[in-house]
Formats: C-alpha cells, structure tokens, sequence
C-alpha cells in the first residue's frame, strides 16, 4: 500500500515539530476535514506558504484557516514563529488550486446496464489516479490513455469509440501546473450516436479522500492541542 508505505517512511518526520508531516497531524486534529498540507515555498515577503487540501474537496473559510494557524503554531519551526512584538507568524496558509479535467467519451453499454452505475464505477477509478495525497504535479501528468482505458475496461461497456473519447477537449496527455492538484470538472457521457446519456457539468466533481490520521501522535505530542 503506496499510503501506508509513505506513512512509514515519514515517522520520524513526525515527531520532529516544524516539519510538513507534524503539521499535516496538528491541522488535522484542529480540523478533521484537512486532508494534506503541500509546501509552496516562500511567498513575496517571504513567508512559508502552505496550501491545504481538503477531504472533500471543499475550501477552508479565512476563519477556519486563522483557527489552524492559531491552533498549531506552537508546532512551527523557530524560522516561522511569530517574532516578539510582532503579529504575523511567517507562515502564509491558503487553500490549494484545482486544474479542472473536463471529460467526455461516446460508449456503447450492454442493453439493460445501469448507467448511473457506469459512471460512478469510472469516475471512483479515476479517483484513484488523481488521488491528492499522492499526486505530484512536478513528475505527473494526467495521461489521456490512462482515463480511456479505465472508460473502456469498466464493467458494462460493449464498445468504447477511442476517437470519440476527450480529455480537456483534445485526446492527449494533461499537464498539471506546480503547485495544483487535478480535478475533474465535466464528465459528460454519450451514446455512439452523441446522444447524452450522463452530463454532469459546471461545478466540480464531489470527492472525498479519508485523511491518514496519526492517532497516537495526536494522543501525546500533540495533547496540548484542544
């Protein structure tokens, strides 16, 4: 499991407070919604800028991002504490940003087959591709092939038409800007006629990602934290 694989490798990371991994835990004992925090780097007036992903997709209001801030700087580096006198801490924190995937492919299914069904079978394996908390933009790219193979090989397909199946409205490969995550925007499906048979358009797709709390970190490094 690349996941837990991961977890392994960041132990000591998160015991150590400053780092990405013990604050990762201190937001999300804050707040149960916080998925992932990604480093950005310095912002204009050099502060450490750290964008916050979501479970469900969903953007952190200015309140509940001051109440992490706030919460957990105790746990910030001696370079990012707020300095005395001052009323800023050098941590700048925002929410992440989406590069939408629009989707749309012509399928013929098996007579009788539940479409609503197909789709929600394709976009849960699509998920698991653009997974925010393995997805780095630096070294991925959302392949084209890779989404008509998994449209193609779902259960309830007859025939699938390569030509007719588009991603962002071409039929090559999705390069996502640094420091943003993939989304899928439009996932509109056709008859091989391009008839609608699904459109679900306009706003981004729901998702949910259970976060990898760290229970027993949480429980003792992180027990000043109500």
């Amino acid at each position: 499991d690349d996941l837990f694989r991961k977890r392994i490798k960041e132990g000591v990371n998160i015991l150590a407070r400053g780092t990405i991994s013990s604050l990762e835990q201190a937001f999300m004992k804050v707040n149960s919604n916080v998925l992932k925090v990604l480093n950005q780097g310095l912002d204009s007036v050099g502060n450490t800028k750290l964008a916050i992903v979501t479970q469900n997709g969903v953007d952190l209001t200015a309140n509940e991002l001051g109440t992490l801030l706030e919460s957990a700087k105790q746990f910030a580096s001696l370079t990012d504490a707020r300095a005395f006198g001052e009323e800023t801490y050098g941590i700048a924190l925002s929410n992440i940003e989406y590069d939408p995937i629009d989707i749309n492919f012509r399928v013929t299914l098996e007579s009788g087959y539940d479409s609503d069904q197909y789709r929600i079978d394709v976009q849960t394996k699509i998920s698991k591709i653009i997974d925010p908390r393995t997805f780095n933009s630096e070294t991925q790219r959302v392949e084209w092939d890779d989404l008509l193979e998994i449209a193609k090989n779902t259960k309830g397909v007859r025939y699938l038409q390569d030509q007719y199946f588009f991603v962002n409205s071409g039929r090559v490969d999705v390069s996502i800007p640094r420091n943003k995550l993939p989304r899928v925007r439009n996932f509109s499906i056709f008859d091989e006629n391009g008839t609608v048979i699904q459109d679900l358009s306009g706003t981004l797709s729901p998702v949910f990602f259970p976060n990898q709390e760290d229970l027993n970190f949480q429980l003792t490094a992180l027990s000043s934290i109500s």
